[in-house]
């Protein structure tokens, strides 16, 4: 009967000592949670922030909301807001941390809030709050501020809020991404100047002349391309359309016309170079924005500029692999240890000098100029067939050497893509090294 007493005794103890220990661990969370909270300049962090409201120390007013994961400016413009900027303003106001509070500070002017310095007006959707917060222009140190909540009358120093985060004008809160879409999604585009349109389209690796066989030079399209998706705004020139012809936009008439992989189209307008921008109007934005003036460049281009003239545009460093293939003979050579050897069950050096001045022949020699239809080259097989290969087997590049129907020489590559008529001295040159590779 002891037993039994003694066991429920302690089980009372237990319990009694269960619920005081979760009844005051409760409270220390509560008495910390207050504290941590009293700390808060606000209840709620940036992304509880629905709309907010900011008079900077210019006096401009700019009201923006969140949209989607973004933000819209809604006033003095409406314009896509820069998101990451947005983001950074707001968490060093929300939810703000209270070092000091003078409770009831009657003189606001000696913390410059006799005008405040700045305002900044926050609602909350889910905590059912607009606040309004006003700032000081007297600092304790660089990354705090003295602020003002409501009509309280109270100012706190609060941590983290950087004096130039008031500064933001309009210009720094917008998007200044001009088109913000990966090169690599665009597929095609159209360069028009004047009456006059040239198109091209991607193809692989490489970039075509639209409705042709033509290869065009990617180390020209392709850093065109490139830096107009990266391109960001340098100013907002004019907020609406209604003078594009002050800019030049449209007179004369140079446009491009830009397609991507899922069917979007986005039209840049350009107008007339001022210094080192341009201004120009894009689809989907309808603003006269100014971005760099190098993209005019696109307008001079020409087919003697962009169509690839070279036998080849494989680097002579790439190639470990060498066969050279006529109707008659089959030789081949292949890199080892930074020797090249011919090929078979028994290697030899080779003239090393003569095989790499055939490769950077390869690589330099130009067409006269190039045919637009396959259909024009010879049939017959080819009289030289050169193959480049890469260290891990690959194939590089394909140059076939031939006679065109007329009797005048021609080739064609992978790497370029082209095909053209050569000249006797080209076909002579190659001859010639080859014959120095052994040595005759």
């Amino acid at each position: 009967m002891k037993s039994r007493s003694l066991i429920i005794l302690v089980t009372v103890l237990v319990l009694v000592a269960g619920y005081f220990f979760l009844v005051e661990e409760r409270q220390r969370r509560d008495t910390d949670e207050t504290r941590r909270s009293s700390k808060m300049l606000l209840p709620y962090g940036p992304l509880d922030i629905d709309a907010v409201a900011f008079i900077n120390p210019y006096g401009e007013t700019i009201l923006w909301e969140r949209s989607g994961d973004g933000w819209l400016i809604t006033f003095p413009v409406t314009d896509k807001g820069e998101k990451s900027t947005i983001d950074m303003f707001l968490g060093q106001i929300a939810p703000g941390q209270k070092l000091e509070e003078f409770a009831g500070a009657g003189n606001l002017e000696q913390y410059g809030l006799d005008p405040p310095y700045a305002v900044v007006i926050l609602e909350s959707e889910r905590y059912g709050r607009k606040d309004t917060l006003f700032v000081g222009d007297k600092t304790p140190t660089s990354f705090r501020a003295y602020v003002s909540l409501g009509s309280a009358g109270n100012v706190s120093v609060t941590r983290g809020l950087a004096h130039n985060v008031m500064q933001k004008r309009l210009f720094h809160l917008r998007d200044k991404n001009f088109i913000a879409s990966a090169d690599r999604n665009i597929t095609d585009f159209s360069l028009i100047s004047g009456n006059g349109t040239l198109s091209f389209q991607r193809s692989g690796n490489s970039w075509k002349v639209t409705g042709s066989t033509l290869t065009v030079d990617r180390e020209v399209i392709e850093p065109w391309i490139s830096g107009l998706s990266n391109a960001l705004v340098y100013e907002f020139a004019a907020e609406d359309l209604t003078d594009t012809l002050g800019f030049g936009i449209g007179n004369p008439q140079r446009a491009a016309i830009l397609r991507t992989a899922l069917g979007n189209s986005i039209r840049i307008s350009f107008g007339r170079r001022r210094d080192a921008l341009v201004p120009v109007v894009r689809s989907g934005r309808e603003k006269v924005m100014m971005i760099e003036a190098g993209f005019l460049n696109a307008f001079h281009w020409t087919d003697d500029r962009l169509i690839v003239m070279s036998l080849s545009l494989v680097k002579p460093g790439m190639v470990t692999a060498l066969q050279w293939e006529t109707p008659d003979t089959v030789a081949s050579w292949k890199m080892e240890n930074g020797v090249w050897t011919s090929g078979g069950d028994d290697p030899e050096p080779v003239d090393q000098e003569a095989l790499k001045y055939l490769l950077m022949y390869l690589r330099s020699a130009a067409y006269e100029n190039v045919v637009a239809g396959r259909a024009l080259l010879s049939a017959a097989k080819p009289d030289i067939m050169i193959t480049l290969g890469g260290s891990s087997g690959e194939v590089l590049d394909i140059i076939s050497l031939f006679r065109f129907e007329d009797g005048t020489a021609g080739s064609i590559s992978i790497s370029g893509g082209n095909a053209g008529r050569v000249s006797e001295g080209t076909l002579a040159e190659i001859h010639r090294a080859y014959l120095a590779i052994l040595g005759q």
